[in-house]
This record gives C-alpha cells, structure tokens and sequence, in this order.
C-alpha cells in the first residue's frame, strides 16, 4: 500500500502567498484604527466655507504687509498707493461674503447638533501648541458669531492707508504729476491687535480642522503672529 503524503513542494509557494497577504491586511486594518481615531471632524460640509473664509485671511495678510512695507519707504508718490487702495476696496467688497460665510458655519453646525461641542471637538484635534494657544484664548463660538456681523469692520481695513494718504496729501503739489514725500518716518496707525487679521485667521484656522485637515506652519504662524504682535506694530 502507498501512503500519500502533503506534497510540501506544491503547497509551499501558496503558503508563502497566504502569510503575506494576512500581515498586508494587518498592516491595513492598523493605519485605517489610527485614521479614525485621529480625528472626527463635524458631520457637515464645510469645505467651501473653509475656502472662502482663508482666501479672505491670506489676501488681508498680504495688504496689511503692503501697507506696513509702504511705511518703510524712504520716499512715496502716489502711484505707490493705488495698488494697496485696489486691495482695500477689494477686501472691504468681500467682507459681506465673510460675513455671510460665517452664518452658513453657523446655521450648519445648529442643524447638525455640532454647535455645543465644536470648541471641544477642534481643541482635541489640534497639537501644535500656538494652535492650542490660540483655540484657548477665545472660543471658536465667539469668533464665528463676530464673523457673522463685520459691517463695522470696514474702516479697520482703511485706517493705516488712510494715514499714507494723509502723508501724501501734505506735501502734495497739486501741479505736478510726481507727488513726492520727504522721507521722515510718521508712525503708522497701527492695525487692531485682535483685529480682522487675528479674528478671522483663528476662524479659518479652526475650520481647516474642523474639515479633518492640518493647518499648514505658514498659515498658523501667520495667524499667531497676528494676534501677537510684538509691540512693533509688525505682525509677521
């Protein structure tokens, strides 16, 4: 009688193939625990608003350097001011549809029984510690329901220019088309410390994690500096 054995030679190869694929789904069923516990954003779509919101923050930025570059100038003409007054009447244009995007964060975050915990649910998710910094100073509810009402906002956006073209106007010829200003410093006016800048870059910050993504470095120290400044009247 002949005994039949496990051809090993056969099975051997199939084997090999079975190992790896249960330590491959290990691996798996590991990365996608960690994702999920990582975060859990808010059970609505906020994508839109986070875009809207922090397109406004960085375009405010880059006015605000603008003006504060303009300061440093050793002579100004006026053509130096109609790029950052473009940019001003642009930004103070926009605020309503700031405004009105911060009443839709609102409205969808009531209806989706997120309001109560979102302060918690953000603060949890953010590691960094000038995010903490920042998310520990002022609730996300009281920036987003400042956000919801910005038409008083609109001369914080104009002040300092204001003061440039208070400069200029001084010592302005008004017969000749290149208006030059001597070249002594006026201290700017300074731009509200927790202002625009500071309010709604801690919205936008907050809502990036809110939509389960990380603030870029740039973005947080942008907004960090913001709201500290360091006495320089120089944000950045």
């Amino acid at each position: 009688m002949t005994k039949r054995g496990l051809n090993y030679s056969a099975w051997g190869p199939l084997a090999v193939v079975l190992v790896m694929t249960i330590v491959s789904a290990m691996g798996l069923s590991t990365a996608t625990t960690a994702t999920v516990t990582a975060i859990t954003p808010p059970a609505v779509d906020l994508n839109n608003e986070e875009r809207v919101i922090n397109r406004y923050s960085e375009d405010l930025a880059a006015y605000e350097r603008d003006v504060l570059q303009l300061n440093k100038k050793a002579t100004l003409v006026g053509a130096d001011l109609d790029p950052v007054s473009r940019k001003s009447d642009d930004l103070k244009n926009r605020l309503a549809e700031v405004q009105n995007t911060a009443q839709a964060v609102l409205r969808k975050l009531n209806a989706a029984n997120e309001w109560a915990e979102i302060d918690a649910i953000v603060l949890k998710s953010a590691t960094e510690p000038k995010l903490v910094s920042l998310f520990q100073e002022r609730s996300f509810k009281a920036d987003l329901e400042e956000a919801s009402n910005l038409s008083s906002q609109r001369e914080e956006i104009s002040s300092p220019l204001d003061v440039l073209r208070k400069r200029l106007a001084r010592r302005s010829n008004s017969e000749s088309d290149l208006q030059m200003v001597n070249a002594a410093y006026v201290s700017p006016a300074p731009f509200a410390r927790v202002g625009l800048g500071c309010r709604i870059g801690r919205v936008g910050l907050r809502i990036v994690i809110a939509v389960g993504k990380t603030p870029s470095k740039e973005q947080t120290e942008r907004v960090f500096n913001r709201c500290h400044p360091d006495g320089t009247i120089n944000p950045f």
